[in-house]
């Protein structure tokens, strides 16, 4: 849409007066992106980049894309990952790991995204490799342990005798920590069940029984080290968010922005952008309706917006309500002029395909608007 810019400056003025330069961009799974900055490192499974002077740390499970202006290759693989593309975004990845040496933040980085686009692929042997390599680098973590490969290739593939193998010989090599047996000896096991190799899965569920469990480790906020995320279905998933439109339309705000938070991880491309609209949606009602009545609750609302309007295909239904949505956002905020170029916007690009919008945008222009829709 022709207008995104002016609804950007609108809803998130201060905060984005730091991206008109050209730079590095980071797009996370929720909330603002951060365009124009300059990455700095990659270390402890979180990204640093220098933003509005100072530099930020952001957990790499929560990034959705970066595009790296000095480093082409690392951004062509993820725009294909972004694509869904994932086995083309493994090789990318690979290839452009050529570039740099084991060490090099770069490295950092690639392992980490290509472990997400080899187990989306299945490519559960190049998952491996690059899991027990993350692993080792963050000293057995809890947030590194939780990347444990999900996917399997094939039965009787060469990637899953890779994983076997490497999964087998890591066992064999002391030290192992204890926190490391359970998620190594549970992916073996599902491997070897695929395999038809019951006498081995057998085997290893006798030793994870009889295995201690680990030592609490006090103060952490990272899951438990055995324990991954919980998988929804995109059955479930399209049910859940059916069920969060009924909460926004009983006026359930809450309960509705929880249950988006806390699945998160689990939108797939085709969730994300009706999820982060549902979520401004309840963010908005919230403020209009006064149950969270602050300026911080709206300018969330404004960053999901814009995120879905980023995001989602130029001329889907979720794309123009979150515009609409921004320009309602844009002038609660005090923008008229940002909130009057959303909705002209709107009425110029949904006349024919979205009417519904254009329609209540156009209303919106004359004064004549209502609420946000419920």
């Amino acid at each position: 849409m022709a207008m995104r810019a002016a609804v950007l400056a609108g809803a998130t003025a201060a905060a984005l007066a730091a991206g008109a330069a050209r730079g590095d961009d980071i797009i996370p799974v929720s909330g603002i992106p951060y365009m124009g900055v300059q990455v700095t490192d990659v270390s402890g499974l979180e990204i640093s980049f220098r933003w509005g002077g100072r530099t930020h740390r952001k957990p790499l499970s929560e990034v959705k894309s970066i595009r790296l202006t000095d480093y082409p290759a690392i951004t062509a693989a993820e725009d294909l990952l972004a694509k869904g593309k994932a086995a083309e975004a493994a090789d990318a990845y690979d290839k452009s790991a050529r570039s740099f040496g084991a060490d090099d933040w770069q490295s950092r980085l690639i392992r980490h995204r290509r472990l997400l686009a080899a187990d989306r692929a299945g490519r559960v042997g190049r998952a491996v490799a690059d899991w027990l390599a993350i692993v080792e680098e963050a000293r057995t973590s809890r947030r590194a342990l939780a990347l444990r490969p999900s996917h399997l290739g094939r039965r009787g593939s060469e990637d899953n005798a890779k994983a076997i193998d490497l999964l087998a010989a890591r066992l064999e090599t002391p030290p192992v920590p204890d926190e490391l047996k359970a998620p190594i000896g549970r992916l073996l096991v599902d491997l070897y069940t695929l395999e038809g190799k019951q006498a081995k899965a057998d085997e290893m569920k006798k030793l994870l029984r009889a295995a201690p469990a680990p030592p609490p480790k006090g103060g952490t906020t990272e899951p438990p080290a055995n324990e991954q995320p919980v998988e929804v279905s995109s059955a479930g998933l399209g049910a859940q968010l059916a069920a969060v439109a009924e909460d926004i339309k009983g006026r359930r705000y809450a309960s509705a922005m929880q249950a988006i938070q806390n699945n998160l991880r689990n939108y797939q491309e085709r969730e994300l952008p009706q999820a982060m609209l549902l979520l401004g949606k309840a963010q908005l009602l919230s403020y209009e309706n006064g149950a969270a009545r602050s300026r911080e609750t709206l300018n969330k609302a404004g960053l999901n917006f814009m995120w879905v309007v980023v995001a989602a295909h130029p001329g889907s239904a979720e794309a123009a309500e979150a515009m609409y949505l921004a320009g309602r956002v844009c002038r609660l905020l005090g923008n008229r002029t940002a909130a009057d170029n959303a909705f002209r916007d709107v009425v110029r690009s949904c006349r024919n395909s979205r009417k519904e919008w254009a329609d209540k945008a156009a209303a919106e222009l004359r004064g004549k608007g209502g609420a946000a829709e419920r």
